[in-house]
């Protein structure tokens, strides 16, 4: 969803009159992406994972695309040479976890971004499953939280009243 409204607003910044927001930067923390083609991260992880598996992220494809859409849909496979992005995207930081089931959609995303010259910034969770930012005892999600505030600080706006 991040990637889509990026994108839409990267597409109409340079509308006339100009948008008078700035969208200084897009954090994707396991971002939901997908195609209809199986990722190897998918069939080593579907047995493992608890918290997303194929059929649940089926389901949801089904609820959330057009009817008749298949994962190969421009808002859900969001990478490969065939993504157009818009100029004025923002720069990203996309979150990985070692474990996602999703981490082969997130490093082909990667590669679209930086492929397309766009800034990307990826934090690398090694231990991490899909929601691991759910549970903060985790280590990895006060890492995660450490992480975007540096982000954050770098891609602000200087003229902030903070």
């Amino acid at each position: 969803m991040v990637h889509n409204v990026a994108q839409r607003w990267a597409s109409m910044s340079a509308a006339s009159p100009p948008i008078r927001l700035r969208l200084a930067g897009a954090i994707m923390i396991q971002p939901f992406f997908g195609g209809e083609e199986q990722t190897e991260a998918e069939m080593v992880f579907e047995k493992a994972s608890r918290i997303i598996t194929i059929v649940r992220a089926d389901h949801y494809w089904r609820e959330f695309l057009p009817e008749g859409a298949t994962r190969d849909h421009p808002v859900v496979r969001v990478c490969g040479d065939g993504v157009e992005l818009a100029e004025a995207f923002p720069p990203a930081m996309v979150v990985v976890g070692g474990f996602d089931l999703l981490k082969d959609w997130h490093a082909r995303y990667v590669e679209t971004l930086r492929r397309k010259g766009k800034v990307v910034r990826v934090v690398e969770c090694r231990d991490a499953f899909h929601g691991f930012y759910a549970f903060p005892e985790l280590a990895d999600s006060g890492k995660l939280i450490e992480d975007m505030k540096l982000f954050v600080d770098e891609h602000r706006s200087k003229h902030s009243l903070l």
